[in-house]
């Protein structure tokens, strides 16, 4: 009854009040019946105000949800063995049918930050730069 799906609800004190005003001063509508406009108004604010509320901690536990599950990426650990996605190949036209677009595997050789790993491949060389764990997978053999 009080929520407008979609949009925003806006009370419009401004069209509801002067009418209440004109009401009075014409004598139409008696005192309890403007009081109970009035109350149904503040009734309206409160119950906007308690669904923005509820909305905004399901935003925040949607939030954490997300950052926990999707966005941190698979986390590793040293010596686990994992495959490089190539970004060079992504791109439709730039790989043949069957080529893999998938590097490796590699080691994890050192794990840098939260999701920031460094590869060694297994002839024994290290990779220069740190990779986000985002683009890797695990490698099972």
């Amino acid at each position: 009854m009080f929520l407008n799906y979609g949009f925003e609800s806006i009370l419009p004190p401004n069209i509801f009040i002067p009418s209440l005003q004109l009401a009075q001063y014409v004598q139409v509508i008696t005192l309890d019946n403007m009081q109970r406009r009035i109350d149904t108004l503040l009734k309206l604010e409160e119950e906007r105000e308690k669904c923005k509320r509820k909305f905004e901690i399901y935003q925040h536990w949607i939030k954490i949800w997300f950052d926990k599950a999707k966005a941190a990426g698979e986390q590793f650990l040293v010596g686990d063995l994992v495959l490089k996605w190539e970004k060079q190949n992504e791109e439709n036209g730039s790989h043949k049918k069957f080529q893999s677009l998938w590097l490796g595997p590699f080691q994890i050789a050192e794990k840098m930050g939260h999701i920031t790993y460094r590869l060694q491949s297994f002839d024994g060389d290290l990779d220069n730069y740190p990779t986000n764990g985002i683009i890797l997978k695990r490698f099972f053999t």
